[in-house]
C-alpha cells in the first residue's frame, strides 16, 4: 500500500514538475498580478531630447510607415496560399480587409505624455496542421518622462480561421468553445491542452514581433535626435 501511495505520489510530482517547466519556457507569460499577458520594456534615451520632443519623435514614428502595425509570418504564406484559386482566394482577400490596420495610433495625449497604438499580426500555420491562419491583435502603450520612455504590450487577443473556407476553426477540437477555441484573448488559449508544438512556434513569433517593434522604435528616435537638435 505504502509502495503504491508513493508511486502516486512521485508521479504526481513529476507532472507537477514538468507543467511548471511548460509553463516557464513560453515565449509568453501571464502577470500573476493582473493575470494578463503584458511585456514591457523601459528605454533610457539621449539626454539632449527633452521629453516634448521624445513624444513628437515618437508620434511620427506611429505614423511614418503603417506597414510595421500590420505584420506577417510572410516567409510562410506562399506555402499556405499558393495552391489557393478563385472565390477562396477572394474570400481570404476579404478577411485581410477586415483585419486591415491604417490608423495603428488609437489615442494620445500630449499633456500626459501617453500614446496607445494598435498591431495586427498575421500568423500562418500548415496547411493540413491544427493551427492554419491567426489573425493576433495587441496594444502598444509607450508612456514619456525626461530621458526614457516605457512601451507596455497587452490586450493580446486572436482569432483562428481555416485558410481554404476563411471561416473561423478551434483549434484541434470539434466544439467552439473552451480554451481551444478560435478566438478569444490569448491568456485563454494558454490553457489549450492540444496542439502545444503549433501554438508555442505561435507564442514565440508574438514575442519576436513585439521586439522587432521595440528595435524600430528605438533605431527611430536614434536616427530622429539629430534632426531634432540642429
Amino acid at each position: 500500500m505504502k509502495t503504491t501511495l508513493s508511486f502516486a505520489l512521485l508521479n504526481l510530482c513529476m507532472l507537477l514538475y514538468i507543467n511548471t517547466l511548460a509553463q516557464s519556457t513560453k515565449a509568453l507569460s501571464i502577470d500573476s498580478v493582473t493575470k494578463k499577458v503584458t511585456i514591457t520594456e523601459i528605454v533610457k534615451v539621449d539626454s539632449s531630447i527633452n521629453s516634448d520632443e521624445l513624444y513628437r519623435i515618437i508620434k511620427e514614428w506611429f505614423a511614418s510607415d503603417v506597414g510595421k502595425f500590420q505584420r506577417s509570418s510572410s516567409e510562410k504564406a506562399s506555402a499556405l496560399t499558393d495552391g489557393l484559386i478563385g472565390s477562396t482566394k477572394k474570400d481570404l482577400a476579404t478577411l485581410d480587409l477586415s483585419f486591415k490596420n491604417d490608423n495603428p495610433l488609437k489615442m494620445d495625449d500630449p499633456k500626459d505624455r501617453k500614446l496607445i497604438g494598435r498591431v495586427i499580426c498575421k500568423y500562418f500555420g500548415t496547411s493540413m496542421g491544427c493551427i492554419r491562419l491567426i489573425y493576433a491583435t495587441f496594444d502598444i502603450k509607450v508612456q514619456i518622462k525626461e530621458n526614457r520612455y516605457k512601451c507596455d504590450f497587452s490586450n493580446f487577443n486572436y482569432s483562428h480561421f481555416n485558410h481554404y473556407t476563411s471561416k473561423k476553426m478551434p483549434i484541434f477540437i470539434a466544439v467552439d468553445s473552451g480554451p481551444c477555441k478560435s478566438s478569444g484573448a490569448i491568456e485563454e488559449l494558454m490553457d489549450c491542452q492540444y496542439c502545444s508544438d503549433g501554438l508555442e512556434k505561435f507564442y514565440a513569433y508574438i514575442h519576436n514581433e513585439v521586439k522587432s517593434l521595440t528595435s524600430d522604435l528605438k533605431a527611430f528616435i536614434e536616427s530622429n535626435k539629430s534632426e531634432s537638435n540642429w
